[in-house]
């Protein structure tokens, strides 16, 4: 579990949350090296415990021949052989040979590698950028997260400091703004490093959709409550609801169902566990299964599954068990749940 105050991003990160008020730990989260598909037509999926590809048929594509096989993202995906990570493309083919000792995703024509134990950003021609030994986050906007002393600044892509290490806590830049703690408060910065929203909140998320959720808590009770703000810091919908996530596709989920971008809670439904939409659909929770509904909040595809991610193009990587499958929008597999 990821309680909202003490992981800047966990609600919007994991987009899946408890009714209880807090966000849950999504079992992707700790399978995506292994299992987490981004790529519209292309998810790993392991066969004899050797990682290839699918499409959205359940086809294989690429070969089961990988130690580890990775999400796409920027038309590139990262795969281990031998103890050493590289990339291939869409057909398989290897267009970073294998030769690092760890390496994460693309973002922004960058990403971040291991050449033993410097940390390093690419491009994808495999070239070095520049090294940086600090903590680094991926690419967003073009600025990246780092952590210097334990300070959180950022850095833009020639690896030059763009904002002077100073907050306690920040967010990635999204819409423009990034989330920062400071002085053990919350408030937005921009990308000039100015504060553009004053910290004076006991939590927020980055912006989507022009709207961040804002958590409070009351000094005399304890008790906390979300709502939602734009962006010049005005409360736009009162904080009212025990949790609430980002919006996404003009729906918010909040303690009761979900919500416009007026506040009108438009699918009145309360089950045990929410999940933000996706392609149309949405996860949710009922007896301890999940399944998906749609914007008017009918149930599409029957709570069965023990875990279900969203949709990202057209199938989703669900759980039966201790056994990974991909699902189309009908809830029918393409790839039949195994180890």
């Amino acid at each position: 579990m990821i309680k909202r105050r003490d992981f800047l991003s966990g609600i919007v990160a994991t987009g899946f949350v408890f009714a209880g008020g807090y966000p849950a730990a999504n079992v992707f989260d700790t399978l995506s090296e292994r299992n987490s598909s981004r790529s519209i037509n292309r998810y790993p999926v392991y066969v004899n415990g050797k990682g290839g590809y699918i499409d959205e048929t359940g086809k294989i594509v690429i070969k089961p021949q990988f130690d580890k096989a990775y999400k796409f993202s920027e038309s590139l995906a990262a795969i281990r052989m031998k103890n050493k990570y590289g990339y291939i493309d869409h057909t398989g083919k290897i267009i970073i040979l294998p030769q690092f000792s760890y390496a994460t995703e693309f973002s922004e024509g960058l990403a971040n590698v291991f050449i033993k134990a410097t940390p390093c950003f690419i491009d994808k021609n495999g070239d070095v950028v520049f090294e940086n030994p600090r903590q680094i986050s991926k690419f967003s906007e073009g600025l990246a997260r780092i952590n210097v002393d334990c300070s959180v600044g950022f850095i833009d892509k020639t690896g030059r400091i763009a904002i002077t290490p100073s907050f306690e806590k920040a967010s990635d830049f999204k819409e423009g703004l990034a989330a920062i703690k400071f002085m053990d408060d919350w408030g937005y910065i921009d990308k000039r490093g100015m504060s553009v929203i004053s910290s004076k909140f006991d939590w927020v998320s980055s912006f989507s959709e022009g709207l961040a959720v804002f958590y409070e808590i009351d000094k005399h009770t304890g008790v906390g409550q979300s709502g939602y703000i734009d962006r010049y810091g005005r409360v736009v919908i009162e904080p009212k609801f025990r949790f609430a996530l980002d919006f996404s596709e003009g729906l918010a989920a909040v303690s009761g169902g979900y919500i416009d971008w007026n506040g009108k809670l438009v699918i009145n439904r309360d089950f045990e566990s929410y999940g933000s939409f996706s392609n149309g659909l949405a996860v949710m929770e009922i007896g301890g299964k999940h399944g998906y509904i749609n914007r008017a909040g009918d149930i599409v595809i029957a709570p069965m599954f023990d875990e279900a991610d969203k949709f990202y193009g057209n199938l989703a990587q669900v759980v039966v068990g201790d056994k990974i499958g991909y699902i189309n929008k009908i809830g029918k597999f393409v790839w039949e749940p195994r180890n």
